[in-house]
Order: structure tokens, then sequence, then C-alpha cells
């Protein structure tokens, strides 16, 4: 009986969290639309700091800091969406607008095509859908183990020779799909420069610059020093940036 209460106590705590996380949004929402966007933010950020998070609260994030300016905590936003749905169609379309803004003479370098094709495919299709089509692959060859060994002397269904290479090239695919996804989502160590800043020959100030870095700029993290980062840049290059001036995506 104690248990019992206890797991009704928990479950009423958690809807009622639930019910004033969507009481937030809505509030930020209703901010947001009545142009008045540092509140917008105020709500949208104390959401967040709760552990809750969504696409769409990160969209409407980044449009709040958009129109305050603040480019870079927008790009930020706009990122740590697309981390979650990379093909959000709204996120990818507030990225361009949000790039045009940003003035910088860092041009992408893209990677070699095949490496871009099947980035393109694995992230065509979200990670349950790959999974279902694992499970599917393995359903046929499971079907043509049956036919074979459990009922040997039946004829085989018209199917079958059809399906044993169907399904084992979806469950080669949607294998490696996943491992491909699991392998960006967890070596993709970015950030996002949150102040104009210069990119550094080393981890000190004295050691030089070479190249500007604009509020919004996307950088790749290879290395932690103490108080600095070493980073890639879109167009390759490599240097030294100041924690103080990004932020992780």
């Amino acid at each position: 009986m104690r248990h019992t209460i206890m797991i009704c106590l928990l479950f009423l705590a958690y809807q009622f969290c639930q019910a004033q996380e969507q009481s937030q949004f809505t509030q930020g929402t209703d901010l947001l639309k009545s142009e008045n966007y540092k509140g917008a933010i105020a709500q949208y950020e104390s959401i967040l700091e709760n552990g809750q998070y969504s696409t769409e609260l990160y969209q409407n994030l980044a449009q709040a800091y958009f129109q305050t300016k603040a480019f870079g905590k927008s790009m930020l936003a706009i990122e740590r969406g697309l981390a979650i749905e990379p093909n959000n169609t709204a996120l990818l379309h507030d990225k361009e607008i949000l790039k045009n803004e940003i003035e910088s003479d860092i041009f992408e370098v893209p990677p070699f095509a095949p490496i871009r094709i099947w980035r393109a495919l694995t992230l065509s299709l979200s990670p349950n859908t790959w999974v279902l089509l694992q499970l599917l692959g393995l359903v046929m060859i499971i079907a043509i183990l049956y036919f074979r060994w459990l009922r040997p002397l039946q004829p085989q269904p018209t199917w079958a020779p059809f399906a044993k290479y169907l399904g084992a090239f979806l469950v080669c695919l949607s294998t490696l799909a996943l491992l491909s996804v699991w392998h960006q989502k967890t070596n993709n160590r970015s950030a996002i420069v949150l102040e104009e800043t210069m990119l550094y020959n080393g981890p000190d100030e004295r050691s030089g610059s070479t190249t500007t870095l604009p509020e919004g700029e996307k950088i790749a993290i290879l290395e932690d020093f103490d108080g600095w980062w070493k980073v890639k840049l879109l167009n390759l290059e490599e240097g030294y940036v100041p924690l103080s001036k990004a932020e992780k995506i």
C-alpha cells in the first residue's frame, strides 16, 4: 500500500512538472508573439535548465535570440535543435537565414563525395526507422531459416530467394547506418562562437592570430587545454580559441 501511494505521488509530481513546463512554454510563445523577446528567452531558458527540451523549443529560442541580434546564441539553439532532428525543415530554413546575417569569410570545404552521400543517406531516416528496417530484415531471414530447416520437405515459397537477399541487405544497411549515426553523434564535438574572437596560433593571446571568427561561426573541437580549445574551422584551418568565447553544442 505504501509503495502504491509513493508511485501515485511521484506520478502526480511528474504531471505537475509537465504542466508547469507546458505553461512556461505557452507563456514564452505568447511573449515571443508580442515581441517581448527577452521575456521569451527567460521562459525558454528556464525550461532548458529543468532538463526539458524539444525542437520547437529550440526553434522559438533561436528566433527570440535572432530578434535581439544575439546571433551566436541563436545559432547555438538551432544547432542543438538539429542535433535532435537533423532534417527539421523549419530549423534548416532558419539556419540559412541566420547564416546570411553572419558576416563570415570562412567557406566550408565539403567532405569527399561518397562520405557526403552516405551521411545524407543515414540522416534521411530517423534511428527508429533504421531499427524497424533492421527488424524487418531479421524477420525475413528467420522466415527463410524456418522453411529451410524446420520444413525442409515442403517446397519453399516463391518469394524465398528474393527475401533472403533483401533481408541480408536490410540488416547490413541498417546496422551500418545506425553505427554511422551513433559515431557522428558521439564524436561530434562542435561549438558555436558566441562572441567575435580570433583564431590564435597557440593557446595564448600572445601567440598571434590568423583569422577573425564572427559570432555564430561553427567550430570543431579537437583538443582541450587550460582555458582554450584547439579547433578546426569549416575550411579545415586549425588554431586555438578561448573557452570563454564559444559554447559546446
